[in-house]
């Protein structure tokens, strides 16, 4: 390396004026220069990143859904790996399944692990790649393995209605494609919350006085197994499936999760004893739920860890929770509220502990929200149906009506909605909004639930 300097130097010309001339001039001080240029340079390198290399799925491999796939993966790092996380996403980069996650200090690690994958939701369209993040001493770095997803050829398989025909009774009636009618169960208890399980011909429901949550199969309604809710306050509040696991929430401030075919106790969280949980949602790492405190009207959102149950984290909130659902890129959380006459919707992150992007909806107060796809969902808003587009703000009436929405439903195969008023259902194609069959129920409904299958 050679420094030039620009040295004055009285020259007399035949004009007899004066010159500048450039010479080379070397400074002691620029050996130390160079030296320590020299050292930061080194000082700056970066660490190499970690090496992944997937073992399977193959590159390109093509897999027919619902399955169990194996997730075989080897990774090496010349600093210590603390985090690895495998994902499976859309060209957008949005979950279409639950992540899972793994935590070391290792400088190798093999992971070696069956996980089951759903159907991809609705609207979240290919290329579809396998999303590793990989967090240590050598940073955080993202790895992408293009696979190919195939749904099955899905069919729109009947409708559970669940109904109330006396006081401390619940029975479901379940109709046919064709809408021919036959009673599925009769229970006894008052209704709480029900839903279905992606494609497994599986049918939960959770009642109060007396509290219980049963399992049941399709195809002939047998009780597949149940369960009770802890003494005192033997009483449910809310009722989540997700990925193959059952959520559930009682009166005495506790979730607990189950399998959802076994019903094996899968976490049981840290009891809250002066807060009930009202709504619950989960992703890979975290259990996100609503609480309200016994003693007052303040709400709080508690965030436990979802591998030991325990509480990561809780913060106050100032409106009332209509629903939680998984953000678009399957960490965050949105929470759908009201406050005062308008409600709201906003993205919860877990690490941060901090609400952002809050949206206000001005058409209402909603009272049911369901996920059309990764950024728009369905709401019931003083029973009119409104699709809101959350990315951008937007708010779409779809259709209004002039008696109350007891509940609503999207069926994505055929793309109709549901919607459930005090003793009939209404079907309507989406988007064209035609009305294509009404259906009188025997008695008062409480809650529909579409069953999909292949």
């Amino acid at each position: 390396m050679v420094f030039y300097t620009l040295k004055y130097t009285k020259k007399e010309n035949t004009d007899g004026g004066a010159s500048f001339c450039l010479s080379r001039v070397v400074f002691p001080f620029l050996l130390l220069l160079l030296i320590f240029t020299t050292y930061s340079c080194k000082k700056e390198e970066s660490v190499p990143p970690p090496i992944v290399e997937v073992i399977s799925p193959e590159d390109n491999q093509n897999i027919l859904l619902p399955d169990e796939v194996r997730l075989h993966l080897e990774i090496k790092s010349e600093k210590r790996i603390k985090f690895v996380q495998v994902s499976f996403v859309n060209y957008d980069n949005a979950t279409l399944f639950e992540p899972v996650s793994w935590y070391f200090d290792t400088t190798h690690v093999e992971i070696d692990e069956n996980v089951q994958l759903g159907l991809i939701p609705q609207g979240f369209f290919s290329p579809y790649f396998m999303h590793v993040t990989v967090i240590g001493g050598a940073g955080t770095h993202t790895y992408f393995h293009q696979i190919k997803l195939t749904n099955p050829e899905t069919k729109y398989k009947g409708l559970y209605v669940t109904t109330r025909p006396a006081i401390n009774q619940s029975k479901v009636y379940f109709y046919e494609p064709d809408f021919s009618e036959r009673v599925f169960a009769s229970i006894e208890g008052e209704y709480v919350a029900s839903t279905t399980a992606d494609f497994k011909d599986y049918f939960y429901l959770i009642t109060t006085q007396p509290g219980k949550l049963f399992a049941f199969s399709h195809d002939d309604a047998e009780l597949i197994w149940s369960k009770t809710p802890e003494l005192p306050n033997p009483e449910y509040t809310t009722l989540k499936y997700a990925n193959f696991t059952i959520f559930s929430a009682t009166k005495n401030g506790r979730i607990k999760s189950y399998h959802a075919l076994t019903g094996n106790t899968n976490i049981v969280s840290t009891q809250l004893h002066d807060s009930i949980p009202h709504h619950v949602q989960a992703t890979s790492d975290h259990i996100l739920g609503e609480f309200e405190a016994k003693n007052s009207n303040s709400n709080l959102l508690v965030l436990f860890y979802r591998g030991t149950g325990t509480v990561a984290r809780k913060r106050p909130l100032n409106y009332d929770v209509a629903d939680i659902q998984i953000g678009k890129y399957g960490f965050n959380f949105l929470i759908f509220g009201n406050e005062s006459q308008n409600a709201l919707v906003g993205t919860y992150n877990p690490l941060g502990n901090f609400i952002t992007n809050v949206k206000k909806i001005e058409a209402g107060l909603i009272r049911q929200v369901e996920k059309y796809d990764a950024d728009r969902f369905f709401l019931n808003i003083d029973n009119s149906i409104y699709l809101y587009n959350y990315a951008e703000g937007f708010n779409k009436l779809i259709r209004e009506f002039s008696e109350e929405v007891v509940a609503f439903k999207y069926e994505p195969v055929n793309s109709v909605l549901f919607v459930a008023f005090e003793q009939r259902v209404e079907v309507y194609s989406y988007p064209a909004n035609q009305l294509l069959h009404q259906q009188n129920i025997p008695y008062r409904v409480k809650s529909i639930d579409v069953r999909i299958g292949y």
